[in-house]
């Protein structure tokens, strides 16, 4: 397995928002609006799905799929419904 640079998984991650967007979308592309619970649904759905390929099957390529559906799915949530900055502070406390 090779590693990726973030630059192709920042990529992947915008091809599935697109994705996303045509499929739950109205005519126009525009997305239905969901709220916070609902995106958190569909995520689990997605990490438990993660979870049996990688601990069952051992399929890695599936679980990996799943996870970029579940960080796709997280950020179509921090676009609908607002994002929660990082404390600068915290990365100063770092060094």
């Amino acid at each position: 397995m090779s590693m990726a640079s973030q630059g192709e998984v920042f990529l992947a991650i915008e091809e599935e928002r697109e994705y996303q967007t045509r499929r739950w979308g109205n005519p126009s592309g525009v997305e239905r609006l969901k709220n916070v619970a609902e995106f958190l649904t569909f995520m689990q759905h997605y990490q438990t799905e993660a979870v049996r390929y990688a601990t069952k099957d051992g399929n890695t390529v599936n679980a990996r799929d799943a996870i970029r559906k579940i960080v796709a799915l997280g950020v179509a949530c921090l676009e609908q419904n607002g994002i929660v900055p990082r404390d600068p502070r915290d990365i100063e406390e770092l060094g």
